[in-house]
C-alpha cells in the first residue's frame, strides 16, 4: 500500500482536482454505460437493483476522487456497503460486482491520465496518483466483498429471506413448487413497489379494504414489493388515489393489472421500472402507464443522454430558452391546445404559435411530430436540474 506521505493531495495540485470535479458526471455517465453491458441473472428478479447501481456508481467515483485529493485514508462508503449487500440478497454474483469496479476503476484511471496531463504533472506525479487510486481500489473491494460474503452468510437462514428468495426465483421464470408461497397465482394481479419503510401492516388493510390477497416481499432495508390479487382486475387509478392518502411518507408505484403468472410479473417490471420516477418526484404515487416513456428514458442511458442533446441543450439556458421550455409545458399540459396553453400562459395564440416555431427551428423538428420525445426530454432535465 502507497504510504501516506507520498500521496499527492489536492492542495499540491489544485488544477487536477478542478478538472476532474469538472468531467465527474461524464465520468459516471461513461461507467454507467460500460458495467451495464454486464448482465446478472440477479438482475433480471430484481428490477430495482439496476437502478440503485446509478447511486453507486456516484458514491464510488466520489470516493476515489476524495482519496486522491487527501493524505488520508478515508472509510469505505456506507451506501457502498449497503449496495454489496443488496447484491447478495439479490442473487447478483460476486463475480459481476468485482468485475464491475474494474471497469469503473480502469475508465476512472484514463481520465485521471488526461486531467494530469492537461494539468501538466509529471511522469513522476501521475504514478503516485495511480498508485493511490489502485490503494483505493483495493481498500473498496475488499470492503465490499466483506459485506457481500458476510451477508450471504448471514442470510441463507432466515425466513424473510428464504421467502423472498423464492419470489425472486418465480420472477426470473424459474420453476419452483408454487404451493411454497401462500399466494394464488391465478386470477388477476396488480403489483406496487414502494420506497421507504416496508411495513407490511398498512398493506394488509388496504388489500382487506379492496378484498385482495396479499403477497409481500421485502427484498432489503429500502424496498418493499406488494401484489394484490383476486378473481377480477383492480382499477389501478382509484388504487393510486387511496395509497396517495395512506402512504404519505412513501413514494409508490403501480404497475398495470395483469392475469396469471406471466401477468403477475408483468405488472411487477412495470412497478420497478416506475419507481425511480416516483422516488425523483419525492413522496409521491406514480402508475406506470402515466410515465411508461420516462421511466424507460430514466434507465436508457444513452436514450437519456441523447434526448438531452437532441431536444433540450438547442432550447438554451439562457432567458428565451426558458420561455420556451415553459410554452412546450404549458402546450403538453393543454394535450396540444393552442388557444388552451395561451390562457396558461396570459399571452395570445400567434405569441404561443410563434414559440413553437422557435422550438421546431433549433431542433430541426416540429412539436406536432416529436411531440412525445420532446416532453419526456423536458421531465428529464427537470429530473437532473433537481439532481444537481
Amino acid at each position: 500500500m502507497t504510504s501516506r506521505t507520498s500521496r499527492p493531495s489536492s492542495r499540491t495540485h489544485p488544477d487536477l482536482g478542478e478538472r476532474l470535479s469538472t468531467s465527474r458526471r461524464e465520468i459516471e455517465e461513461a461507467v454507467l454505460v460500460r458495467i451495464r453491458t454486464i448482465a446478472d441473472p440477479g438482475e433480471a428478479a430484481d428490477p430495482t437493483y439496476a437502478e440503485s447501481l446509478r447511486t453507486a456508481v456516484s458514491v464510488a467515483v466520489g470516493y476515489v476522487l476524495e482519496c486522491l485529493g487527501t493524505d488520508a485514508e478515508p472509510e469505505v462508503p456506507a451506501a457502498l456497503l449497503a449496495q454489496a449487500r443488496r447484491a447478495a440478497r439479490a442473487g447478483v454474483r460476486l463475480e459481476t460486482v468485482v468485475r464491475r469496479y474494474g471497469i469503473g476503476h480502469s475508465l476512472l484511471g484514463c481520465s485521471v491520465a488526461e486531467a494530469a496531463e492537461a494539468a501538466g504533472l509529471s511522469v513522476g506525479e501521475l504514478k503516485r496518483l495511480l498508485r493511490t487510486q489502485a490503494a483505493a481500489l483495493d481498500r473498496l473491494l475488499a470492503a465490499v466483498g466483506e459485506a457481500y460474503e458476510r451477508e450471504s452468510r448471514s442470510g441463507s437462514a432466515g425466513a424473510d429471506e428464504r421467502h423472498a428468495r423464492r419470489v425472486r426465483q418465480l420472477l426470473a421464470g424459474e420453476l419452483i413448487h408454487r404451493d411454497q408461497i401462500a399466494y394464488d397465482f391465478g386470477g388477476f394481479h396488480l403489483a406496487l413497489v414502494l420506497a421507504g419503510p416496508p411495513n407490511p401492516d398498512p398493506l394488509r388493510d388496504l388489500a382487506r379494504s379492496f378484498e385482495r390477497r396479499l403477497l409481500f416481499v421485502r427484498p432489503d432495508e429500502r424496498v418493499a414489493w406488494a401484489w394484490l390479487g383476486g378473481a377480477r382486475a383492480l382499477d389501478p387509478g382509484e388504487l393510486a388515489s387511496v395509497i396517495a392518502r395512506d402512504f404519505p411518507e412513501h413514494a409508490v408505484a403501480l404497475g398495470e393489472p395483469g392475469h396469471g403468472p406471466e401477468g403477475w410479473r408483468l405488472s411487477h417490471r412495470q412497478a420497478a421500472a416506475a419507481l425511480p420516477v416516483a422516488m425523483r418526484r419525492g413522496n409521491s404515487v406514480v402508475r406506470y402507464v402515466d410515465v411508461a416513456l420516462l421511466a424507460a428514458a430514466l434507465q436508457d442511458d444513452l436514450l437519456h443522454t441523447s434526448l438531452h442533446r437532441r431536444y433540450v441543450e438547442p432550447l438554451g439556458g439562457e432567458r428565451i430558452g426558458s420561455e420556451l421550455k415553459e410554452t412546450l409545458r404549458a402546450y403538453f399540459a393543454a394535450v396540444g391546445n393552442l388557444s388552451s396553453a395561451a390562457a396558461a400562459l396570459g399571452l395570445n395564440r400567434a405569441t404561443v404559435r410563434s414559440r413553437l416555431d422557435a422550438v421546431a427551428e433549433r431542433c430541426g423538428r416540429g412539436v406536432d411530430v416529436t411531440g412525445a420525445e420532446i416532453r419526456v426530454a423536458l421531465q428529464l432535465d427537470e429530473i437532473d436540474r433537481q439532481a444537481a
